[in-house]
């Protein structure tokens, strides 16, 4: 009985040290889905699915912000991947500022797994655009009735002498610098952010 052989998988470019992205390779190459690895930006005709930085000594923020635009810019359209390991002094408004499509911290091998197979299907995916447009156009004929110009509305009842209730939902714990991380939001919810 002959076998068929698999068809190669995506390729993946891979940026770390060298003894950690032997690591790496061999627990994304170990994977059924096949995923090729390589750490060479210069192999011939390479066009990786995605990209994963792994950064050992994380350098200043200014400096990882630059060099993953670089990285994006270079391999566009293919999403970039950072792993950073664990101890790493980023506050979160830096983290959640960098161009990168996916972070993780001190990943185990299934996560990372998970990860790429999760960029994978988040950016080769095939879609019907024209029911997508109809669906929302459905959509459109429910909510219309309900869009108001807020500001107007807000003045015309104050001027008429209704009152008015307001509702602030965010407080100090749920702020970027100074709230619980990760159960923040993603602005500053603090006096000082109005």
């Amino acid at each position: 009985m002959s076998r068929r052989k698999a068809e190669p998988g995506p390729w993946l470019l891979l940026f770390a040290e060298p003894l950690q992205r032997e690591g790496l390779e061999r627990w994304l190459e170990d994977d059924p889905a096949g995923y090729r690895v390589t750490a060479n930006p210069a192999q011939e005709g390479l066009s990786p699915r995605l990209l994963i930085w792994s950064v050992t000594s994380p350098p200043p923020a200014e400096r990882l912000e630059a060099e993953a635009r670089q990285l994006l810019d270079r391999w566009q359209p293919a999403p970039l991947l950072l792993l950073l390991p664990s101890g790493h002094n980023y506050p979160q408004r830096v983290l959640l500022s960098l161009p990168v499509q996916g972070l993780l911290e001190q990943p185990q091998p299934s996560l990372l797994r998970q990860s790429v197979a999760d960029h994978e299907r988040m950016y080769d995916f095939k879609h019907d655009v024209e029911a997508e447009i109809d669906r929302y156009k459905k959509y459109r004929e429910t909510i219309l009735p309900m869009i108001v110009d807020g500001v107007h509305m807000i003045n015309d009842a104050y001027a008429s002498g209704k009152r008015i209730i307001t509702e602030g939902a965010n407080a100090v714990m749920l702020d970027l610098d100074y709230g619980t991380y990760p159960f923040v939001t993603s602005s500053s919810t603090t006096v000082g952010g109005v």
